[in-house]
């Protein structure tokens, strides 16, 4: 910090460095009586073109320094023109000193939008030297330049270039950015990404929902009116292999049997018959679990069950001979569902 003492009224307020819409005085009461007691304030800062120093950060303070009456004051002295002052001056008082206001910072970045030379800056850049956020800079430079985006200044289009994974240089296509798609039916509605099967050589089609709905009914409606795809006359004859098979099953032939009067597949035919006989397996195993669950009771009971102990001994022999009764049944079953089974092997 190079500071020196000058006088005060050699200090320019008058060349657009003041970026506030107005000085707060109760601030400026309040630092008055600091300078009067002697508290230590801050240095202005100013920039001297060899000619004329420019104040680009306390007007505050010097507006209390001319209230008290000071002819020269202590301030930091930077080697710089006015345009070096505005630029300080935008990003001043983010830090220390009276906290700006909303309408502070949009002045700010005004300043720099209506510059010839600092509207062709990014508001990126120009967010930095406010000290602002990029959507601000954005905001104002619709509301000033009439463009949204600092990819456009003055009605400008540049291409955007970037360079490839292969180090070549390339221009990015941006007509569609930002631009709504269209459904590719009607042409108007707003669309949403469909996928379709990759052999379509549309690839990808955006429909809207109301032509995607119409699309998915009319595709019901070929399908139910009997038009055969190239997989439904394949799976008609598979199913009436199938019907074959059962009914020559239920006629009582067996898998050989079969084979030879329709010269289908052995393992086909084989497939089915398992088909046919499965829930009769399932029910069979059924049926032994419960057998197996009776004789355990039949036998365990008085070694494993504390209650059976103090069971009364009218309801010890009801139970006994039920489970009897019940494992008696199921062993009558299992005997002809296997007898059954047994013939529609043969």
């Amino acid at each position: 910090m190079n500071t020196e003492s000058i006088k005060v009224e050699s200090i320019r307020i008058d060349g657009g460095t003041q970026i506030r819409s107005h000085l707060d005085s109760a601030r400026v009461t309040s630092y008055t009586a600091n300078y009067v007691s002697g508290v230590t304030m801050p240095f202005p800062t100013v920039f001297f073109d060899g000619a004329e120093y420019w104040l680009a950060d306390g007007f505050h303070r010097v507006a209390a320094i001319k209230a008290v009456g000071w002819i020269d004051l202590s301030a930091d002295v930077r080697a710089g023109t006015r345009r070096d002052a505005i630029l300080f001056a935008v990003g001043a008082n983010e830090e220390h000193g009276v906290p700006r206001t909303n309408e502070d910072k949009r002045r700010a970045v005004e300043t720099l939008l209506r510059d010839e030379e600092w509207v062709q800056w990014s508001d990126r850049k120009i967010a930095e030297v406010c000290r602002v956020g990029h959507p601000l800079v954005a905001s104002v430079r619709a509301s000033v330049t009439g463009i949204s985006s600092s990819e456009q200044p003055r009605g400008i289009i540049e291409p955007r270039k970037y360079v490839t994974r292969h180090g070549t240089p390339a221009v990015m296509n941006t007509k569609n950015i930002g631009k709504t798609p269209k459904c590719t039916d009607c042409g108007e509605s707003d669309a949403a990404k469909f996928y379709t099967h990759p052999k379509n050589p549309s690839g990808y089609q955006r429909r809207c929902k109301q032509c995607d709905n119409a699309k998915r009914m009319e595709n019901a409606r070929r399908n139910n009116t009997g038009v055969e795809t190239p997989k439904s006359s394949e799976r008609l004859a598979i199913d009436e292999n199938k019907e074959t098979v059962r009914r020559l099953t239920e006629e009582g032939c067996t898998t050989s049997d079969i084979v030879e009067r329709t010269g289908l597949k052995k393992p086909f035919v084989h497939h089915v018959r398992q088909e046919i006989r499965g829930p009769k397996r399932v029910l069979v195993g059924a049926i032994q679990d419960a057998e197996v669950i009776a004789h355990s009771w039949t036998s365990w009971s008085t070694r494993f069950d504390p209650r059976w102990a103090s069971a009364p001994t009218d309801d010890k022999d009801a139970l006994i001979s039920a489970l009897a009764k019940c494992r008696t049944a199921a062993t009558k079953i299992i005997k002809l569902l296997k007898s059954e089974s047994e013939g529609e092997n043969k």
